[in-house]
């Protein structure tokens, strides 16, 4: 008898939890700004031919990203560049792309871009952008791989392959995937989400790999529940395998590489 009655008081305890319904905007409504900052510190080692190379590298970037236009077939945004550098080696470099703004055209997959002063973009610098607007547009598709029903904090979630990657850095789609979602806390008008990731990925941008090799990595979103344009994560993120870029009988490459990251999402003035 007491038994049952603590089982009842439980029961009613998960009835009456109060769920949340988490959105988290990774692009302004029409007419908004968003500003975007983040800051990555990388370690890349690579091995060829018995010869090994470590690099310390650590990235910053700032950009204002303004909705002109949104239909249910295209976009129109303005993505204005304030900062994108690369410190390595005692060295602070810029990439092409700061201190511009760019006209982005997005119709499904395909992607339009275009420099306000006119000067065409070097391909692999258009490569970037391309895969960078894909992969936004994939992650904000699947809310940032957050379930859109309400959720009751200690929430625990699977995130499927297709998303995987893209949700932790920007990956594509994973071979496999162990990865998960919890909401963790609501802290007032704050909602902590927790995931675990864990994929197979057979490419790392062009480095195509031997066989698909293990990406683990966590990340701690944190939104607010009144405004999801103003968010922080944490990310942290390894892998290690081996390659033969030059074909099956060059020299292998074997490359190891850890990223620790922070990002800020905050509404523009």
């Amino acid at each position: 008898m007491r038994n049952s009655i603590v089982v009842a008081i439980a029961l009613l305890f998960i009835a009456q939890a109060p769920s949340y319904r988490i959105r988290v905007a990774v692009n302004p409504p029409v007419g908004q700004s968003q500003i975007y900052s983040s800051e990555g510190h990388s370690t890349e080692t690579i091995s060829v031919q018995g010869k090994t190379k470590t690099q310390l590298a650590t990235d910053r970037s700032e950009s204002t990203e303004t909705m002109v236009r949104r239909t249910d077939s295209s976009i129109t945004l303005r993505l204005q560049i304030a900062k994108s550098e690369r410190e390595s080696g005692g060295r602070r470099q810029a990439a092409p792309t700061q201190g511009k703004t760019f006209t982005v055209t997005i119709r499904g997959d395909k992607i339009g871009i275009l420099s306000s002063d006119g000067e065409p973009l070097p391909d692999s610098i258009r490569a970037a952008m391309t895969h960078q607007m894909q992969t936004l547009m994939h992650v904000e598709a699947s809310n940032v791989c957050i379930p859109t029903e309400p959720l009751a904090v200690g929430s625990t979630w699977n995130i499927p392959a297709e998303s995987a990657g893209d949700c932790l850095g920007g990956f594509g789609r994973a071979d496999s995937s162990q990865s998960t979602g919890t909401l963790s806390a609501v802290d007032k008008s704050t909602a902590t989400i927790d995931y675990r990731f864990a994929f197979r990925m057979k490419n790392l941008g062009p480095l195509e790999f031997d066989a698909p090799v293990p990406v683990d990595g966590a990340m701690k979103l944190r939104v607010s529940l009144s405004n999801p344009l103003d968010w922080t994560t944490a990310t942290t993120w390894h892998l290690k395998g081996t390659a033969h870029p030059g074909g099956p009988s060059a020299p292998s490459l074997f490359t190891e590489v850890t990223l620790n990251e922070t990002a800020r999402s905050t509404p523009g003035r």
